[in-house]
C-alpha cells in the first residue's frame, strides 16, 4: 500500500495540472492545428503600458527597474489572472466561435451592409471597441498577453514556444513584456498602401521557412533535417493574426503543404477549419467552396510552386490589352493595375493619377473606349511576378482609390503561371463584391486579358524587354534541408521583436572565450531567442540547439561555408556573467529573470 502512494500522488497531481490547464485555456482564443502548430487571435492588452520596451531598437530610453517589474508582475498575477480564473465557468456557456464568420465575413466582406472587402480584409476590431465590450460584460474567448503567456509557460515551458505575428501593427509594449519579446513580426504584404491583401508566393515561402526553422531546431541539432522526427516534439509555433482565422489559415495551410503533411494547400485549409472552429454550423468543405477566386488561385499557384520547385514561367509578360463585356455601368469603369511591390503600373484614367510607374517605354498611349456595357483598354505594360487588378466605378468616383465601396471586382494572379495569349475570366474567376454581384449577369460577363511573351511579341523593341529573367524578388526559390533552415533563421532574426546591438553581441562574446569565433548574426539570434539572457544564449550556441551552425567540431557536417569559421578546438567555457548582466541593465535591456 505504501508503494502505491507516490504513484497515486503523481496521478492526482497530473490530473490537477490538466484541470488547471483546461481552466487557463477556457477563455483563450487558441486552437491546436497540430500538436506543434497553434492558431490564435491577436493578444490585446486590457490597459495601456506604463513603460516603453527597448527591444525594438538600440536607441536610448527609459525602462522598468527591477522592482517596478516585480511589482507590475505581482499586480497582474493577483488581478488579471484571478479574473481569468473566476470567469471560466461562465465562458463554458458561450459558444467557441461560429465558422460562418469565416465564410461570410472574413473572406468576403466585413458585413452585409458594407461589401467593401478585397476578399481578404481581416475583421480587425479597434482596441477601444474590444475593451469596451469586455467591460460591458460580453464574455468571449480572447487573448490577453498575460493569460496567453501564463498558458504557454504552463503547457510548453518557457523557451519552447515562439509567436509569429501576421498582423500589420507591431505588438505593444505590454505584449512584449509578458511574452518576453518572443514575437516574430512577419511581413504579410508590402508597406505600400496599394499593396495587395494577398501575400506573394515568394513571401509566403519565407514565412514557411521561418516556421520550419523554429519547429525543427531540435531535429537539426541531432543531424536530422527531415520533415518528421522520432524525437519528442519540443518547440511550438503560435501563429496569430487579428482574428486568427484569415491570414493564419492561409499561412498554416501553406506550411502544411510545404512540409508534405497534406497533398494540397486546400487540404491544409480544410484541416485548419476542422481544428479552429469545430462547432461551426457550416462544414469546412462548404466554407472552402465559398472562398474568393483569388485565394483559390493562390492555393493552386503555391501547390504548383512546391511541386515544380519553381515558377513555370520565369520571364515577364506584356499585357497588351483588356476587353470587358457584360458590366452594367453607363460610365467607363476605372481599371487600376498594381504589381507585387504596390507600384501603380496602369490606369484607364491616367489623368487622375500621378503615381503611375511606366514599365514599357515603347508603349503606345492609346485611349480606352467604353460603350453599352463593353469596353476596350489598351494596357501595353510589362508585368513581372504577382499583380492585381481593381475595377472600380468611373465618372466622379474614378479618382478616389481610398473608398473600397466603389470596387466592383478584383483579380489577383502571378505571371509565373500565365503564358502568351488571351485569358478569359468569367464571374467565378474574379472576386466580385457581394453588394454588386446580383447586378451582373454571369452568362454575359467576360473579362479577357491578352498577354504577349518574348517569342510572340508584336514589336522587336518590346520583345527585347521581355527577353530577361524575372526580378529575383518576384521569383520563388523553393529551398529544402539546411538551405531552408538558414533562410528561416534569417527571417526570424530580421523580424524578431528583440533587436540586439553590436554592444550586446560584444558582451556575449566577452563572457565566453569560445564564442569569439561565432558569427555575429548567430550570436544576435541567440540573444533574441533567450531575451538577452547571457547564460541561455551561451548554452544555445555552445552546448545546445544552435551549435551545429558554427561549432568547429562538427563544421564538416554543415554544407554552408559561411558557418565554417574556425578549425581549432573549443577552449574551456567561462561563466563570469555577473558584471556583464549589470552592464546590460545599465544600457536599458531587460533581463530574462525580470519577466518571471
Amino acid at each position: 500500500m505504501l508503494a502505491t502512494e507516490p504513484t497515486t500522488q503523481r496521478s492526482r497531481k497530473l490530473k490537477y495540472l490538466q484541470q488547471q490547464e483546461r481552466r487557463i485555456s477556457a477563455l483563450l482564443d487558441i486552437s491546436y492545428v497540430t500538436n506543434r502548430i497553434v492558431a490564435a487571435s491577436q493578444p490585446i492588452s486590457d490597459e495601456e503600458p506604463t513603460y516603453r520596451d527597448l527591444g525594438r531598437s538600440t536607441c536610448e530610453g527609459e525602462s522598468f527597474t527591477q522592482s517596478e517589474q516585480q511589482r507590475d508582475a505581482s499586480e497582474r498575477d493577483a488581478g488579471t489572472y484571478q479574473e481569468l480564473e473566476d470567469s471560466v465557468s461562465s465562458a463554458r456557456q458561450v459558444s467557441y466561435s461560429n465558422f460562418g464568420e469565416i465564410g461570410k465575413s472574413d473572406f468576403q466582406s466585413p458585413n452585409d451592409n458594407d461589401d467593401t472587402s478585397l476578399s481578404l480584409q481581416s475583421d480587425i476590431r479597434s482596441r477601444k471597441t474590444f475593451n469596451s465590450s469586455v467591460r460591458n460584460g460580453n464574455n468571449q474567448r480572447r487573448n490577453t498577453p498575460h493569460s496567453l503567456a501564463k498558458f504557454l509557460n504552463k503547457k510548453h515551458g518557457e523557451g519552447n514556444y515562439l509567436l509569429f505575428s501576421l498582423c500589420d501593427d507591431q505588438a505593444d509594449d505590454s505584449t512584449l513584456f509578458h511574452l518576453r519579446r518572443q514575437i516574430v513580426q512577419l511581413p504579410w504584404k508590402l508597406s505600400r498602401d496599394n499593396a495587395s491583401e494577398l501575400p506573394t508566393v515568394p513571401l509566403l515561402l519565407n514565412i514557411c521557412y521561418a516556421f520550419h526553422a523554429w519547429l525543427n531546431m531540435e531535429d537539426i541539432s541531432n543531424g536530422n533535417v527531415g520533415h518528421s522526427s522520432l524525437k519528442r516534439p519540443q518547440h511550438v509555433a503560435v501563429i496569430y493574426c487579428p482574428n486568427g482565422k484569415t491570414r493564419t489559415a492561409i499561412a498554416i495551410a501553406c506550411y502544411l503543404k510545404f512540409t508534405g503533411q497534406v497533398d494540397k494547400t486546400e487540404d491544409g485549409f480544410l484541416l485548419f477549419l476542422e481544428k479552429r472552429c469545430p462547432d461551426s454550423e457550416l462544414s469546412p468543405a462548404t466554407v472552402a467552396k465559398a472562398l474568393p477566386a483569388s485565394i483559390r488561385t493562390f492555393f493552386r499557384n503555391f501547390d504548383s510552386t512546391i511541386e515544380l520547385k519553381r515558377y513555370m514561367n520565369q520571364q515577364p509578360l506584356l499585357l497588351r490589352s483588356i476587353v470587358m463585356r457584360g458590366l452594367p455601368v453607363e460610365e467607363k469603369p476605372c481599371l487600376n493595375i498594381f504589381n507585387a511591390q504596390g507600384d501603380h503600373v496602369y490606369s484607364s484614367h491616367p489623368d487622375l493619377f500621378g503615381d503611375i510607374s511606366v514599365t514599357n517605354p515603347y508603349a503606345q498611349q492609346d485611349r480606352s473606349q467604353w460603350e453599352e456595357e463593353e469596353g476596350f483598354f489598351p494596357v501595353n505594360q510589362i508585368l513581372d511576378g504577382d499583380f492585381y487588378l481593381l475595377c472600380r466605378f468611373g465618372g466622379h468616383y474614378a479618382g478616389d482609390l481610398s473608398d473600397p465601396s466603389k470596387i466592383i471586382f478584383r483579380y489577383a494572379n502571378t505571371t509565373g503561371f500565365l503564358g502568351a495569349g488571351p485569358i478569359d475570366l468569367r464571374c467565378d474567376r474574379v472576386d466580385l463584391m457581394r453588394r454588386y454581384a446580383h447586378l451582373i449577369d454571369c452568362k454575359e460577363f467576360l473579362f479577357t486579358m491578352s498577354f504577349e511573351a518574348s517569342w510572340n511579341c508584336s514589336t522587336q523593341q518590346e520583345a527585347t524587354l521581355l527577353q530577361r529573367d524575372s526580378i529575383s524578388d518576384n521569383v520563388p526559390c523553393v529551398r529544402s534541408g539546411y538551405q531552408a533552415m538558414e533562410q528561416g533563421w534569417e527571417m526570424i532574426s530580421r523580424h524578431h521583436s528583440a533587436k540586439p546591438s553590436n554592444i550586446d553581441v560584444d558582451l556575449l562574446h566577452a563572457s565566453c572565450e569560445s564564442l569569439r569565433e561565432c558569427p555575429y548574426h548567430l550570436s544576435a539570434l541567440a540573444l533574441q531567442l533567450s531575451n538577452f539572457d547571457l547564460n541561455g544564449a551561451e548554452n544555445m550556441l555552445v552546448e545546445g540547439k544552435m551549435r551545429i551552425w558554427w561549432s568547429p567540431r562538427i563544421a564538416t557536417e554543415t554544407p554552408s561555408h559561411q558557418y565554417q569559421t574556425s578549425s581549432h578546438a573549443q577552449p574551456a567555457i567561462r561563466r563570469e556573467h555577473l558584471e556583464i548582466r549589470n552592464s546590460i541593465l545599465n544600457v536599458g535591456i531587460l533581463k530574462k529573470d525580470s519577466h518571471l
